[in-house]
């Protein structure tokens, strides 16, 4: 290896390193496309190559031009939001910037705009992977800081060997311009800059934990929330199948019964969404879409458990930021309690909150135990008020009398209404179940479905159920939701994903009110069994566990989850008396609801000690890795001296002595202790004023020459 090259292949490797991090930023928040991508991987490679061909600068200019239109077209032709753009000039100016590279100086400005590439990122994505690449982007940005403040004196030497005036030049310096800084890239060098790096790193996580901070909700309105089109006041046969081709996580859930153990049945329940009574002949649709408030019910006016309700599992639901305000709680649910400062509700029995997409975390409490067969032969759905009946056995004119006929047909014989219900249902279930929406293509979908096709998804089985019922006289709606869940054994908690999306029917009873069927193939219905996860399989869940973490941690970590902390720290602290009440009193919040044992644990307050001790360690380390070894030894010097001048005070009014007249005294009062002292500083001087690092043995003899002066008493002193 050539000199200089050492330096160069490192500081190299760092700044592409620090642009690769900018790029894959904004690849996380959506703005690298395959295009971009290509272009950031051959920059950076290019970045490497010191003898890559140069495009000339007409040529440059003719790039630079063409992509300033083609950015304009977009803004005025296709309609493109302004952060989108601003991030495709990010990347051509760093692509441009890297393949241009031709002193330090460049270097400098790609950290720049990696630096920017960063904060759009930070408005644009809520991955928990940009954490990771913030953390990686701080510690190289200190490499190559460090790096270039050193190659930027290099060339200037160079310049200056030359005979040329300083500032950038048009041709790179060569590599043995770097030579002499060889010797510095070494292993004590990277392992102070990392310990600086990691203070920086904790000092910035203690701010962001201590400062009062808005939660990133407030930026919803720029993160693009998960599409669940399905959920809705209007809804076409077909758009819950789509759903289903998605592993995408809509909600997070814990359970437990009345008792306090966790509850078991999790995947066999179903997450009401909303209730459709008006059929149209392709779809379903909210008769009455007008929303009563419900303001009482969720936030700080309500305390959980519910009283006057009877319930027998608890759930405690994280949902993701969606693109619909329908809040999805337990089928037959006795209460909903959540920070909401408002929820609404429809006559269907569906809920509603305001704002902007966030995530969302709340609590259930439901009774989704089924009636008994032998009640629910007792009654007689007929019997309904003549208001509900009008609105549940709702049919379009245009509807097909062949389902009225295939109705009677599939449940002669029927007993009663329930067994009615119970012979169309299992009917049902002997079809196929499929995601290709092969209805779909008939004019009459419904018909093709129950007559033709006898295959298709979970939403063309609810509306066949509920709409051959209606034309038996029997009140029926379909729910759409979610049914089904998939355990994670590292977080343990159950992930309900898009994939389960579902359809059912609640047919109406007079004494047991609305019940559930499900007249989709139980074996395809999409609830599986909690299982041993693969390797493959706990990774994923420790992914989303990291996922929950960076979510609950940073993402929702606002003003008001610091007044919480603090309200139970100081409420740990036991009972202090007056203190306690004024504070409570300056913290002003909503009453402590109670909570399970798993989601009572608080581990805030061992975070922050953990990052003091680590902060406060990391600052020894620094200084002890950091501090030059001649700087050390002058220190040592001074104490020698200052302890040797107490220990042998001179005669008044002559000349202050030197440390080696010093050491020379203190020699001949004492050559057992300090028979060697005269040579140590010997040394020192000839490496403090001769030009040469002061060694490992040189400092640790002038340690051992201070401890030895610090507790000599001398028997005589002349």
């Amino acid at each position: 290896m050539t000199p200089g090259q050492r330096f160069v292949l490192a500081q190299r490797l760092c700044f592409a390193a620090i642009a690769s991090l900018g790029f894959w930023a904004l690849a996380l928040g959506g703005e690298l496309g395959l295009a971009g991508g290509a272009a950031a991987a051959l920059a950076v490679a290019g970045s490497l190559w010191h003898r890559r061909p140069r495009l000339p600068d007409r040529a440059w200019l003719a790039v630079q031009v063409g992509f300033l239109a083609w950015l304009a077209a977009q803004w005025a032709v296709g309609g493109t939001h302004v952060l989108s753009l601003f991030g495709s000039l990010l990347v051509f100016v760093q692509v441009h910037r890297l393949l241009t590279r031709r002193r330090t100086r460049d270097d400098l400005y790609c950290t720049f705009i990696a630096f920017g590439q960063l904060l759009l990122a930070s408005v644009l994505t809520v991955d928990a992977m940009f954490f990771v690449v913030f953390m990686a982007f701080v510690f190289f940005v200190i490499q190559g800081l460090l790096l270039s403040r050193m190659a930027l004196s290099a060339e200037a030497a160079w310049d200056d060997t030359r005979g040329a005036a300083p500032g950038p030049r048009p041709d790179a310096a060569p590599v043995r311009a770097y030579a002499p800084l060889d010797r510095m890239v070494r292993l004590r060098l990277v392992a102070a800059t990392t310990a600086l790096a990691a203070l920086i790193q904790v000092g910035t996580l203690l701010l962001f934990f201590i400062l009062p901070r808005a939660q990133a909700a407030m930026l919803s309105g720029l993160v693009n929330p998960l599409s669940v089109s399905g959920f809705s006041d209007k809804v076409r046969l077909g758009s819950v199948g789509t759903m289903q081709l998605s592993r995408d996580p809509v909600m997070r859930v814990r359970a437990w019964g009345e008792d306090g153990q966790a509850y078991q049945g999790v995947e066999q329940l179903y997450f009401r969404g909303l209730a459709l009574d008006r059929f149209d002949g392709r779809g379903w649709e909210l008769a009455d879409d007008r929303r009563t408030s419900l303001s009482a019910r969720g936030g700080y006016t309500a305390k959980p458990p519910p009283k006057d309700t009877p319930w027998s599992v608890h759930v405690e639901v994280t949902l993701e930021p969606l693109d619909t305000p329908v809040l999805f709680h337990v089928a037959r649910s006795a209460g909903i309690y959540g920070d909401f400062t408002q929820m609404e509700a429809v006559e269907t029995d569906g809920f509603y909150v305001s704002g902007p997409p966030s995530r969302r975390a709340y609590s259930v409490y439901a009774d989704p135990a089924t009636p008994s067969a032998a009640l629910l032969r007792s009654q007689d759905p007929a019997t309904a008020p003549e208001a509900l009946l009008a609105s549940y056995t709702q049919l379009p004119e245009s509807l097909s009398p062949r389902i009225a006929e295939l109705a009677g047909e599939w449940s002669q014989g029927a007993q009663s209404p329930l067994d009615r219900v119970l012979l169309l249902q299992e009917k049902l279930k002997s079809f196929d179940y499929s995601l290709d929406q092969e209805p779909s293509r008939f004019p009459d979908p419904l018909l093709a479905f129950l007559d033709d096709v006898q295959e298709g998804h979970c939403e063309y089985f609810a509306s066949g159920l509920a709409v051959m019922l209606r034309t038996q006289g029997v009140p029926s709606r379909i729910v759409n939701g979610f049914a089904g869940a998939e355990w994670n054994p590292v977080g343990e908690y159950w992930v309900v994903r898009q994939m389960h999306a579902h359809s059912w029917v609640e047919v109406w009873f007079p004494q047991a009110g609305w019940v559930i069927f499900d007249p989709t193939p139980t074996r395809l219905g999409g609830l599986q069994e909690a299982a041993q996860l693969t390797l493959l399989g706990r990774l994923r869940a420790w992914s989303d566990v990291g996922t929950v973490t960076w979510g609950r941690v940073m993402l929702d970590y606002g003003l008001d989850t610091q007044i919480k902390g603090l309200r139970k720290g100081i409420a740990s602290l036991g009972d202090l008396g007056t203190g306690r009440g004024i504070v409570a009193r300056l913290l002003p919040g909503p009453p402590d609801a109670p909570t399970s044992a798993a989601a009572a644990r608080d581990w805030t307050p061992l975070w922050l000690l953990g990052l003091s001790v680590a902060a406060v360690l990391g600052l020894v380390a620094l200084r002890r890795l950091t501090r030059p070894r001649g700087h050390r030894a002058r220190r040592l010097a001074t104490q020698i001296e200052e302890r040797l001048l107490r220990r042998l005070p001179s005669k008044e009014g002559s000349p202050r002595p030197t440390l080696l007249v010093l050491a020379r005294h203190a020699a001949a009062l004492d050559e057992a202790r300090f028979g060697t002292a005269p040579t140590v500083v010997l040394d020192y001087y000839g490496a403090r004023f001769g030009g040469d690092e002061v060694t490992a043995a040189q400092l640790n003899a002038l340690a051992r020459l201070a401890r030895l002066a610090r507790r000599w008493r001398p028997s005589r002193v002349p």
